[in-house]
């Protein structure tokens, strides 16, 4: 059992999950099209030049089966249940949704009440925040694969900016590795609260930034990074950001409760998140049909504006890590050079555990949301946790709650919060 008692473990997985979340932005249907553009890519121009036959990676079998749609036993599922149920009783926040995949069975559960007040059920959508950046980066992986884009060239071969790229890498982008201006979240928020119905564009997003950049070769964890990203994708599929990833990725994966905004709309269930900030003064998210609402929906897509339910996501995890979205040597790619420790990939977080097991996922942070996923690579485990607010004040008993979740699927009994 791998559980609250391993310090070094926990160690990790917390520094992992607090890094990205501190930094970050933070009856079910189909989300609603709110417009319909051609979604037919339009013709693209690429050199021989661009592209590295490197990047064309041959087809390899997936690492995990196929996972299965078909619910846990009865006695598993209402341990998982119970487990879910302490977490909202221990006062560490108000409502949680949670869901687990393996290729045995999988589970969905909800417990307490978003931030309205509502009780929460199990395909209650909530903005994902920095997930979505696991959803850009396999998009620039396929077409990396599809010989389109060459990962090491730099981003300016592809995208004109309006500041300079550093000689930033398509790649060094990927990993947080690039010389890209530097937004300040913090400060930026004000400008999303002033209009919360606006929608922004890119263009709108880069005259925000200030003059600082990160340092090429160097970790810092940037949401414009990712932005450009999408803007890549776009040049490269002549389609919106959002037609191609529902093409490319989404509908493949069978995920009928992830909605890309504002393209997309989020459909009932939904779970409402925090609305009272201290941003800049007293704050307050207004009812909007996009979560958390339209600007801050869209300022940073690409780097975030996705939402979706918790089985969504820990579906798309599973898949993305077993090689049933991209195969799996390109899905090789996105693990960091160190996995000693733990490490930024391309778009994925990695780290190893103390048996040797590699663990991949995301965190996220929005406006009154917050999200992790996780996937045990060898136990064939993913589970994804969902809350109605921006952070959590105990990020170990979070991750003792997903190792419990993982530990009860395999067998195992949940070991306490405090070991």
């Amino acid at each position: 059992m791998v559980a609250a008692a391993a310090p070094g473990r926990s160690a990790t997985a917390i520094s992992v999950l607090m890094g990205v979340l501190l930094t970050a932005c933070s009856s079910a249907g189909s989300p609603t099209i709110t417009s319909t553009p051609d979604s037919s890519p339009a013709s693209v121009s690429v050199s021989v030049a661009q592209v590295s036959t490197s990047q064309v990676s041959a087809t390899s079998a997936p690492t995990l089966p196929e996972p299965s749609s078909e619910p846990f036993p009865a006695d598993v599922a209402a341990a998982l249940q119970a487990t879910l149920d302490t977490w909202p009783s221990a006062g560490t926040s108000s409502g949680i949704t949670a869901a687990v995949v393996t290729s045995t069975g999988t589970w969905a559960g909800a417990s307490g009440v978003d931030g309205d007040g509502v009780p929460l059920v199990p395909t209650a959508m909530m903005a994902i925040a920095s997930i979505t950046k696991t959803f850009t980066a396999a998009e620039v992986l396929l077409l990396s694969s599809r010989g389109l884009v060459d990962l090491d060239a730099t981003v300016s071969t592809y995208v004109d900016l309006p500041f300079p790229d550093g000689g930033s890498t398509v790649r060094e982008l990927l990993s947080m590795t690039a010389s890209l201006p530097v937004l300040d979240y913090d400060e930026f928020a004000g400008q999303l609260f002033a209009d919360q119905s606006r929608g922004w564009t890119a263009e709108e997003l880069f005259g925000a930034v200030g003059s600082a950049t990160s340092v090429k070769g160097l970790p810092s964890y940037s949401q414009i990074n990712y932005v450009v990203l999408r803007l890549l994708i776009e040049k490269l599929t002549g389609v919106p950001y959002a037609v191609a990833i529902r093409r490319d990725l989404i509908d493949p994966a069978g995920l009928p409760r992830v909605a890309v905004q504002d393209m997309e709309v989020p459909t009932a269930p939904i779970g409402a998140g925090k609305r009272q900030f201290n941003l800049q003064g007293e704050r307050t998210v207004e009812n909007s049909e996009f979560v958390p609402f339209r600007a801050e929906a869209t300022a940073l897509l690409g780097a975030s504006g996705i939402a979706a339910d918790a089985p969504s996501i820990a579906r798309w995890t599973y898949l993305l890590g077993a090689g049933r979205i991209l195969d799996p040597s390109v899905v090789d790619q996105m693990a960091p050079d160190d996995l000693a420790d733990h490490g930024y990939g391309l778009g994925v977080q990695f780290w190893n555990e103390s048996s040797g097991e590699l663990v991949i996922g995301h965190g996220g942070s929005a406006l009154g949301h917050l999200s992790q996923t996780l996937l045990w690579t060898t136990d064939g485990v993913a589970v994804t946790v969902m809350f109605p607010e921006s952070f959590v004040a105990d990020g170990e008993a979070l991750f003792t709650l997903m190792y419990n979740l993982r530990d009860i699927t395999l067998g195992s009994p949940p070991a306490s919060a405090t070991g």
